[in-house]
């Protein structure tokens, strides 16, 4: 288990679902991205007000993947009988950038929490007095992060609910 919470905080913090279900739209309509941004926000107890958009970026599929598992194991040639989650998007702290799996249609409703949830981490970084400068590595971000996109998730009865969340740092 130590070893999968270390894997999501790899290459910047990531939200996973176990498959696509629907791959089509790309660009995401700024309407609703402001009202994704609005509710990430409010669920941190911070303002959206005057916060741009986070830059995003299209990436393929297998990019996330092997950004967030490494060659090895996205060629299985790591540790046999490990399974893991499918990526579908990540904000990349070191970059300072949302990316998105280019041909997933983020509007459906089924991915608005990944969307909920990456900007989460956005405004974790946007507030990094409130987050980022308080956090002792990049794990310890995630449970505010699910804990926003669980509220999603409930609120809109789409996308999955996740339990505890516990962060583990290489450190422990």
């Amino acid at each position: 288990m130590k070893s999968i919470l270390r894997l999501l905080s790899m290459f910047g913090i990531i939200a996973g679902l176990v498959a696509p279900t629907q791959l089509l739209a790309q660009n995401i309509d700024p309407a609703r991205l402001q009202i994704l941004m609005d509710f990430a926000a409010e669920g941190l107890d911070v303002s959206s007000y005057k916060v741009p958009p986070p830059h995003i970026v299209y990436v393929s599929y297998e990019f996330l993947q092997v950004a967030a598992y490494g060659v090895e194991r996205t060629r299985g040639t790591g540790v046999q009988g490990q399974t893991f989650l499918s990526v579908l998007a990540s904000y990349s702290f070191d970059a300072s950038e949302l990316r998105l799996v280019d041909g997933i249609d983020y509007s459906r409703p089924e991915h608005e929490w990944v969307l909920v949830h990456e900007l989460a981490h956005y405004f974790q970084q946007v507030y990094h007095k409130l987050y980022l400068d308080k956090a002792r590595c990049m794990p310890q971000l995630e449970p505010a992060a699910y804990r926003v996109s669980n509220m999603w998730a409930i609120a809109t009865g789409h996308g999955p609910v996740y339990g505890a969340f516990i962060p583990i740092c290489e450190d422990d």
